[in-house]
């Protein structure tokens, strides 16, 4: 696992579960961004584009260690939008299934 260092600006907070003196296990809340993006227009898709190196430059400059871009598997244009992403940095994975907690009212 790619733990980070215990004060991390990154991490919110860390709970350590203990026996013996000895740590068992736990888990960190991490601060982490999700990118969203919203209409189809290949415009706005190549501005966005442009900018996206500072922008991700800027999270990780703000004490964000990873970005996560979801894209629905039944999008019909799922698989031109990963070409786009991959060309930005991202890596496609498969070896994890993903979960969401929506903790705001509405969302």
């Amino acid at each position: 696992m790619d733990l980070p260092a215990f004060e991390d600006e990154a991490i919110l907070q860390w709970l350590v579960v203990e026996q013996d003196g000895e740590i068992i296990g736990g888990c960190y809340f991490e601060k982490t961004v999700e990118q969203v993006h919203f209409g189809l227009d290949a415009r706005a898709t190549a501005a966005i584009q442009g900018v996206l190196p500072e922008v991700h430059a800027s999270c990780w400059d703000a004490g964000v260690r990873s970005i996560f871009l979801c894209v629905p598997k039944e999008m019909d244009t799922a698989e031109n939008i990963g070409r786009h992403v991959e060309r930005s940095g991202f890596e496609k994975r498969d070896d994890v299934v993903f979960y969401t907690l929506a903790i705001r009212r509405g969302a």
